[in-house]
């Protein structure tokens, strides 16, 4: 098989045919997600821009807006297309936010603004844009439910003994809701509206257990696992809260997605 067709077959075909993902391209998706993650961690140390704990808090509304977005192709506003779709919307947002992020912090230390809040607005304007180009055709709003459903996880962690051994912080918590909510979503549009998961793993026990329920206690513990290992492990803040935005946006964007096609189901 020459270079050409493999990539054709492995990378191209999935998203051309919408048959999801293969685990030549999840594990190839995934090291990338972490070099980059690597790769701007190093840039913005050159650049000596830091990141305090505001940073995903700042950065949500672009999480959002990368969710509505591949919801409107869903929806037909928008036309499918590789850019526009998993993986290509990542890359279509990584190669704008981030510079945009790095100007505007850059011109904010020269002019002696706030950056989070012209990041903020232009993220609030972007996605409520295409928030009022979705809300036309939302026809099951008890999809949205699926926010609602971590909260009984969550409220687990605000248990005294909890709290105290893990002394997880609210960005953690933030991940953790999010990959939860993700879950939720899985489970709602799979056994409650026929959907098909895409990602390998989460497809294979899906069919094997006839059920995606499981998606919502594996996401919280993996996800309360992983935020508790960088909580204690990573030492350098700004790094830090650059892997709970990337955590955050791995399960948000996802999440949204998913409850938006649930919510415009016909």
């Amino acid at each position: 098989m020459t270079i050409k067709l493999f990539f054709k077959k492995y990378f191209l075909d999935p998203i051309r045919m919408k048959t999801g993902y293969n685990v030549v391209n999840t594990v190839t998706y995934a090291l990338i997600f972490v070099l980059a993650i690597l790769a701007v961690h190093k840039l913005f140390h050159r650049l000596k821009i830091k990141l305090d704990d505001d940073f995903p808090k700042v950065m949500l509304p672009f999480v959002c807006l990368g969710a509505l977005i591949r919801a409107s192709v869903d929806i037909g506003i928008l036309p499918y297309s590789y850019i526009l779709v998993t993986p290509g919307i990542y890359f279509l947002l990584f190669f704008t936010v981030c510079p945009l992020f790095i100007g505007v912090y850059k011109i904010s230390e020269k002019k002696n603004f706030s950056y989070k809040r012209i990041l903020v607005i232009v993220g609030v304007i972007a996605t409520a844009f295409f928030l009022l180009l979705i809300v036309p055709y939302i026809k099951n709003p008890v999809a949205f439910l699926t926010f609602l459903i971590p909260l009984p996880f969550m409220a687990i962690l605000k248990l005294r003994f909890v709290e105290m051994r893990m002394k997880l912080e609210r960005n953690g918590l933030l991940c953790i809701y999010a990959h939860t909510f993700d879950g939720s979503s899985t489970f709602i549009g799979s056994d409650l509206f026929g959907y098909v998961e895409q990602h390998v793993l989460p497809r294979f026990f899906a069919n094997l257990l006839g059920t995606a329920l499981f998606m919502i206690p594996l996401k919280f513990a993996v996800s309360l696992l992983v935020v508790y290992y960088v909580r204690k492990e990573v030492r350098d803040t700004s790094f830090k809260n650059l892997i709970y935005f990337a955590i955050l946006t791995i399960g948000l964007a996802p999440g949204i997605r998913n409850t938006l096609r649930i919510a415009t189901f016909s």
